[in-house]
């Protein structure tokens, strides 16, 4: 079934499949992820978990979080860029794939390096991204970046920004205070400097229930691509990536994009929104 979706049609039906489709081969890929603003590599090696064997998740660490905790936040889009990148060049293994995931503030870091590493290396096989409008699409709330400290964690707590598992640690949200104002100023001052979209597939991820984007927002960064392209809502609030319906989406997608390598078909979890302007109900 094909069809056009109003503009104020609702967001795209979710629904679970029991069970994977499709195979991963051995040592498939290197998987590069870049967290949200005040998260560290830690937590996203947690995916390694419910990821299938051959995926190798590579976090990467942001300046001012988690193992750099000592080390200033990064204070502009091109430093921190040339950061992530550097990282990325050290752990690149030329002989195998890779894809590149990135949540919130990472989504914007994945999407910057993709188009780096597009530039001047072997480009990324797929960009994941989600929790976050898409580059040209702007924030969907007032910034709050500038607030002070205790307007800042009301209004970070009242937009759904923090973990649950953290909004009860109050010291613990302090001493990542730094971090995460540094990360949601760049967050919200972002432009999106002018060039070509990428070549290489997106998939978008958003919550349902999520104060940070909004569903045209997200479908904007099908404009970032002149590959293919999908978003798929699940049910949650900022951080619907810590639940179990994001995990299986996760990698029924990634199951997906194995079977398009060998020419095979594996059948997805959701009705997939496509590039440019219909979505698919599989």
């Amino acid at each position: 079934m094909r069809q056009r979706p109003a503009a104020h049609s609702p967001a795209f039906d979710q629904r679970r499949s029991s069970q994977d489709s499709g195979r991963l081969p051995p040592e498939a890929w290197q998987l590069f992820v870049f967290p949200h603003a005040g998260g560290s590599a830690a937590q996203y090696r947690r995916w390694a978990k419910w990821l299938p064997p051959g995926v190798d998740v590579l976090p990467l660490e942001l300046p001012g979080h988690g193992a750099r905790l000592r080390e200033d936040p990064a204070s502009g889009w091109e430093a921190l860029i040339d950061d992530v990148v550097a990282q990325l060049r050290a752990r690149r293994r030329p002989e195998r794939r890779y894809l590149l995931a990135g949540h919130s503030l990472g989504a914007l870091l994945a999407y910057e390096s993709a188009r780096v590493l597009e530039r001047t290396d072997s480009p990324a096989e797929l960009l994941i991204v989600s929790g976050r409008n898409g580059p040209s699409a702007g924030i969907s709330h007032r910034p709050i970046h500038q607030l002070p400290d205790e307007h800042f964690l009301t209004a970070l707590r009242r937009l759904g920004g923090t973990p649950d598992r953290m909004v009860a640690q109050q010291d613990l949200v302090r001493l990542f205070l730094p971090a995460m104002r540094a990360g949601l100023r760049l967050a919200e001052t972002y432009r999106r400097s002018p060039g070509p979209p990428l070549a290489v597939p997106v998939t978008v991820f958003g919550g349902r229930q999520d104060r940070l984007t909004e569903e045209s927002g997200l479908i904007a960064w099908s404009r970032e691509t002149t590959g293919v392209f999908d978003l798929t809502l699940c049910p949650g609030g900022h951080f619907f990536t810590d639940d179990t319906t994001f995990t299986s989406a996760f990698r029924l997608r990634l199951a997906r994009h194995a079977a398009e390598l060998s020419n095979a078909s594996a059948s997805g979890p959701c009705a997939i929104y496509s590039s440019p302007v219909e979505f698919t109900t599989s």
